[in-house]
């Protein structure tokens, strides 16, 4: 199995250091890949992928089984998960599960080539607030349908957000280096928090 965490990662936090090792304790893959999405993602205050997957690498500089891939980051236009994965799928040749937040299965069904996507691959869903992750399913057809594609991590619930520190810069919500480097290349300035 390779775990395959996706997201904007703006920045990275301790929460996600924290995912990354519950899953790695938890599902023990072969190997965990971080997929930072591209800048042409609409997302308010994303800051440049080059930054992102440098902050990342940060993260994880001393972990072997971390790859952090600028996929998403070399494209030209945003062409979803699916289509990332169906590359990824091409070059490890491995089952590869997708981490998302239970916060994104609402949405779920309405992603680019959704159907495909959840018929070839499998999820990771994270708690992501008080909701029990069942009780998504009880209220969705959709996921009740597909509910066998899913691995639920009820366990896992973190409050940190990047927004906390993009909006008001929280002190202990990124690692030291992070930080730095945050503030080396005057990320997140003061007049977009």
């Amino acid at each position: 199995m390779i775990i395959v965490f996706g997201g904007a990662f703006n920045p990275p936090t301790h929460a996600h250091k924290a995912i990354y090792d519950r899953l790695t304790h938890t599902h023990k893959p072969q190997k965990f890949v971080f997929l930072p999405v591209g800048d042409v993602y609409h997302k308010a205050d994303l800051a440049p992928c080059h930054h992102r997957l440098a902050m990342l690498k940060l993260l994880f500089e001393n972990d072997e089984s971390v790859e952090v891939l600028s996929l998403e980051c070399d494209q030209a236009e945003f062409k979803g998960t699916y289509h990332s994965l169906n590359l990824l799928s091409n070059q490890y040749q491995d089952d590869l599960v997708y981490v998302i937040g239970a916060d994104h299965l609402e949405g779920l069904k309405h992603w680019l080539n959704a159907q495909q996507l959840i018929q070839q691959y499998r999820f990771i869903v994270l708690n992501r607030g008080p909701k029990p992750l069942t009780q998504w399913f009880d209220e969705d057809a959709w996921l009740r349908q597909h509910r066998d594609r899913f691995l639920l991590e009820e366990a896992i619930d973190f409050p940190i957000a990047a927004t906390d520190y993009r909006r008001h810069r929280h002190q202990g919500v990124v690692p030291d280096a992070i930080e730095t480097y945050i503030q080396t290349h005057q990320l997140y300035p003061k007049e977009v928090r």
